[in-house]
């Protein structure tokens, strides 16, 4: 069996069959989606304040105004530990990731 961890839900169709498909949502749960196995993982509430905090000490305190490194840098962590987790939950044979950042920071928490 294979895992996919993506961020956008257009990228199913091009998996191959038969693959576990671990996606950022607003809830989690898990579908059936075109023959793949979809589970959503949510981003809870505390993570969405850091960020928000994050903005407010870059933006108004250092004032620098566009920084587009923290946009949804939190997020991405959060989304980067819980692939991690599930990873170590089940034994995959093939493992693909939406970026080589996301492949770095999962494989880097497997250890």
């Amino acid at each position: 069996m294979q895992a996919a961890f993506i961020f956008d839900s257009p990228m199913i169709a091009k998996l191959p069959a038969e693959t576990v498909v671990y996606l950022p949502g607003t809830r989690d749960h898990t579908v059936q989606v075109a023959g793949h196995e979809v589970h959503y993982i949510k981003v809870p509430g505390y993570v969405k304040f850091g960020y928000h905090l994050i903005n407010f000490f870059v933006r108004k305190l250092l004032k620098i105004t566009n920084v587009p490194e923290y946009l949804n840098m939190l997020s991405f962590v959060y989304f980067s530990h819980m692939a991690a987790f599930y990873l170590l939950q089940n034994d995959y044979e093939h493992l693909l990731f939406a970026s080589d950042e996301l492949k770095q920071k999962v494989l880097l928490q497997t250890k």
